[in-house]
């Protein structure tokens, strides 16, 4: 799991402006942010559309968390990135998973 300063609260996701960039997967949505922390920083949202079940969407969410902090030492600093999952993320495994958020990473330079 990520540190709690690593994370982005609900509260300070309501505040952002439009995002800098958009990146539509099978899986999930990754939205971007440039911003003057020392650290990127993260969310990860999964919602009631994907699954009722609390356990499953928690699943999905430290699947998501797993990967990212495998490569949080190579992400460049001063982004704030949010992850929204999808309904196709449910039946898919976590090495899928984490390769398509590598490979977006790496497409917007971020990685």
């Amino acid at each position: 799991m990520l540190k709690k300063q690593y994370r982005l609260g609900k509260k300070e996701r309501t505040g952002l402006s439009s995002p800098l960039g958009i990146r539509h997967t099978a899986l999930f949505v990754m939205r971007f942010w440039e911003t003057e922390n020392l650290y990127p920083r993260f969310a990860f949202v999964v919602t009631k559309r994907v699954d009722k079940k609390a356990v499953e969407r928690n699943r999905l969410r430290r699947m998501m968390q797993a990967c990212v902090q495998k490569h949080y030492s190579k992400i460049h600093r001063g982004y704030i990135i949010v992850v929204s999952a999808k309904k196709e993320m449910k039946g898919s495994s976590g090495e899928n998973v984490c390769q398509q958020i590598t490979t977006v990473l790496k497409k917007e330079q971020i990685l």
